[in-house]
């Protein structure tokens, strides 16, 4: 590119594919071999106040992951086979393939709808917990000193 490259992969594979690409903190990048093309100490750093509310959901028999990844018989075989020859198949998947990101900031005490939800729910965020009849909410939150507690790091297997 002349100009500009925008990389939007994502909040991991983003960080990812520079340091694979040789952008990135030296120091990691020889580690795994990859000569630095760009010097850049805070590619796959500082990840703060970043919650995140993963979703899962029980489909027609035979159609969830579960069904994949906990029951022994053809399907679990299978799924396994396809993923060790080529990292295909329903083990291929990221897992988390719908994940919602709300936001945590003053910016949705101006949204009227928001703001209505909020006082239905008892004056508690209507996006947290409260509201969450079943499952998990993650979440990779900075320190009150706003120092990261995730770091973007190659794997051998990534590399």
């Amino acid at each position: 590119a002349r100009k500009e490259v925008i990389v939007a992969g994502g909040v991991y594979e983003s960080p990812k594919l520079l340091m694979l690409s040789g952008i990135g903190p030296e120091k990691e990048l020889a580690q795994f071999g990859i000569k630095t093309a760009v010097e850049s100490p805070h590619v796959g750093q500082n990840l703060i106040d970043h919650p995140i509310v993963p979703h899962a959901f029980r489909l027609k028999d035979g159609l969830g992951l579960d069904d994949h990844l906990l029951r022994a018989g053809p399907q679990k075989e299978g799924a396994v086979t396809a993923y060790q020859r080529d990292r295909s198949g329903p083990l291929g998947s990221g897992l988390l393939e719908l994940v919602g990101f709300p936001r945590i900031d003053d910016r949705l005490n101006k949204i009227k709808e928001y703001v209505k939800a909020k006082q239905e729910n008892g004056g508690k965020d209507p996006f947290g917990p409260a509201r969450i009849k079943a499952g998990v909410c993650e979440a990779a939150i900075g320190r009150p000193s706003r120092r990261p507690v995730h770091q973007h790091q190659l794997s051998r297997e990534q590399s």
